[in-house]
């Protein structure tokens, strides 16, 4: 490749990193924490937690369980309650030796300081639990008991009571909701099973949990019961608003619709047709745009790959002989289904519109 050819494919780069950075309306710090394995599925089985959660349990006794089985003929303990969502939760249990369980988890961005938080997760009674005591005795754990949330800075640190539930008589599975207010920054989160409230002496008892929600900041005034509302509002974005009005006069300032629009389009594009297609398709303009739109979500490894696709099709346009550079948006192309296959940009979007909730609202007309 000729030194002028060279440049031209460095400066086609760098123009467009710098149009993704001067259209990119970021973010302004997380407002959504998403838990791992929030809905607790993995193979079912006794004294091993669903994957992602740390077992912090107490010394020689079992961790908690992965329930229920689906094989009638080897059901753990005899539990046959199905779950609220997916195929397994989490069963906890408290003991009469005073010994009760709980799990952990690091979160992908610490609950901060003098912030309020929201968080919800479905809870049961069970009714019909049969386990051994340590003493080889099979007892029934079906008193009722408590969820304690603490938060910490390790995997086991209770530093902090954040909220906990009233007593869970219910044995179907109801929503519970808890509001944060962290004294201090945590980076864990602990779930933990106890005795009810004012509790004459320990007893054998067991909580089954599942479908916890994100972790929801809301300096933004949105709370756990609009969830909603913030999805139909995504889906009135994509079905109902036209990009040829989402652009100022300037041809440079990206309304905050214009950003869940375009990131939904180019995910869209890329299941349907592909990346090289994606390129060929789209004006230089508009995939600066784009690049600055997932930008704006806090999707920049998926905007950096799109930086690169564009630096490769474009060069390829200046009659550059680039076969291995085609081999490499085919590479590319899959890397950005790996990240579509984490459900980063859709989480990146839910926290867009959570943040910009209120100016979406009036920035989106209604329509059937």
């Amino acid at each position: 490749m000729n030194v002028l050819l060279l440049d031209s494919y460095n400066m086609i780069r760098l123009y467009i990193i710098l149009c993704a950075m001067i259209v990119c309306s970021c973010l302004p710090g997380q407002e959504i924490i998403y838990l791992e394995n929030p809905s607790f599925e993995d193979e079912p089985r006794a004294n091993f937690p669903p994957q992602g959660w740390f077992d912090c349990g107490f010394p020689n006794e079992t961790p908690p369980d992965t329930q229920p089985s689906s094989d009638s003929d080897n059901l753990i303990f005899g539990n046959t309650f199905p779950p609220q969502d997916g195929n397994t939760y989490l069963a906890m249990v408290v003991r009469d030796n005073y010994t009760w369980e709980s799990v952990s988890q690091v979160l992908s961005f610490p609950l901060r300081k003098g912030e309020e938080y929201q968080f919800s997760v479905f809870l049961a009674r069970s009714k019909d639990y049969l386990s051994p005591n340590k003493r080889g005795d099979r007892v029934y754990y079906t008193i009722p008991t408590i969820l304690r949330i603490f938060g910490g800075n390790s995997p086991c640190d209770k530093a902090e009571l954040l909220d906990k539930s009233p007593q869970v008589v219910s044995g179907e599975w109801e929503q519970y909701n808890f509001t944060f207010h962290p004294e201090d920054d945590y980076r864990w989160l602990i779930l933990e099973v106890y005795y009810q409230d004012d509790f004459d002496s320990a007893y054998n008892g067991a909580l089954f949990l599942d479908k916890c929600s994100p972790i929801y900041k809301l300096s933004n005034g949105v709370s756990i019961k609009d969830l909603a509302s913030i999805e139909l509002l995504i889906e009135r974005i994509r079905v109902c608003y036209p990009l040829d009005n989402m652009v100022d006069s300037s041809g440079l300032q990206l309304t905050h619709a214009e950003v869940i629009k375009r990131s939904s389009l180019f995910e869209s594009a890329l299941y349907e047709n592909g990346l090289k297609w994606f390129l060929e398709s789209i004006s230089f303009q508009n995939l600066t745009r784009v690049i600055s739109c997932l930008n704006s979500i806090q999707c920049e490894d998926l905007g950096l790959l799109l930086v690169e696709a564009g630096s490769i099709y474009h060069s390829e346009k200046l009659g550059v002989n680039v076969e291995k550079e085609r081999k490499k948006i085919e590479k590319l192309e899959r890397k950005c289904f790996k990240i579509l296959e984490d459900r980063r940009l859709d989480k990146g979007i839910k926290s867009y519109a959570h943040a910009y909730f209120e100016k979406l609202n009036t920035e989106v007309p209604n329509c059937e």
